[in-house]
């Protein structure tokens, strides 16, 4: 790469893992309050529609998986919830019947996080 007079070439940080999960966390929220806002804008109709559309696309995709059953989708929901938002999370039930209990919900603690920092949430 030539560089011209004056400019300089920059060094790109490598992040640490935990940099970098804390960077995809803060993206998806951003990314679904930016959503989330737009879609409310159309107004309560529009917000229900996208609410049932993205409940049954994520239905259909734990079917997919085999997760068909209310212990396979509460697991599901604690790997997500635990590996990709650190979540402090736990499972209890059965087939039939399952308790997803969120003791430290990443999710939110992302946000407050980003409200912290004094982004537009």
């Amino acid at each position: 790469m030539d560089l011209k007079w004056g400019e300089r070439k920059m060094e790109i940080p490598t992040l640490s893992e935990e940099e970098k999960w804390e960077m995809m966390r803060e993206i998806f929220v951003l990314n679904k309050q930016a959503d989330i806002g737009f879609i409310m804008q159309l107004g309560t109709e529009k917000m229900t529609e996208y609410a049932e559309m993205t409940a049954q696309q994520y239905a259909d995709m734990l079917q997919a998986q085999g997760k068909d059953n209310a212990i396979g989708f509460a697991m599901s929901e604690a790997i997500v919830r635990k590996s990709l938002m650190g979540s402090d999370v736990e499972v209890d039930g059965n087939p039939n019947e399952a308790t997803l209990n969120l003791k430290r919900d990443g999710f939110v603690m992302t946000a407050i996080n980003l409200i912290k920092k004094d982004y537009c949430l």
